[in-house]
């Protein structure tokens, strides 16, 4: 498995909850890494991690791919409801994380989306702090 993260200019820290950001981006990794691997047989297994400010101030756009194959049409629709998984059934914990991390971007007031491409390739902006505001909140 070919694992990457990269990470574009200075990334500033991030002012959501930790345990929240860990949710987010670890429910991302472990679902890319599961379907990249389930897709070996047609595919070198890989998934890149890439972080880049976002054209928003105050967020970093955080982006998870992987060479799986992809997220099922007939599933893209409600992929974030709870209770909607992919992978095969075998546990009462299906369907959760991504409900999760859509909650907590939700809260973030940003979005959790997806395309496929060669893959899934799922986005989500995560808020940091923006130096311009921190100044400006610094001066009054």
């Amino acid at each position: 498995m070919d694992l990457q993260v990269v990470v574009h200019g200075e990334i500033p820290a991030s002012t959501a909850d930790p345990s929240e950001v860990v949710s987010v981006v670890g429910n991302l990794v472990d679902n890319a890494i599961y379907a990249a691997a389930s897709n070996q047989d047609r595919e070198e297994p890989a998934v890149e991690v890439e972080l880049a400010p976002s054209e928003r101030p105050g967020y970093v756009q955080l982006t998870v791919a992987d060479t799986g194959p992809g997220v099922d049409p007939e599933v893209a629709d409600s992929l974030f409801d709870r209770g909607v998984s992919t992978k095969p059934t075998g546990g009462s914990m299906r369907g959760v994380g991504l409900h999760l991390a859509y909650q907590i971007a939700e809260s973030w007031g940003t979005r959790l989306s997806f395309v496929n491409d060669a893959g899934a390739v799922f986005t989500v902006e995560i808020p940091v702090h923006d130096s311009a505001r921190d100044a400006e909140e610094d001066d009054s």
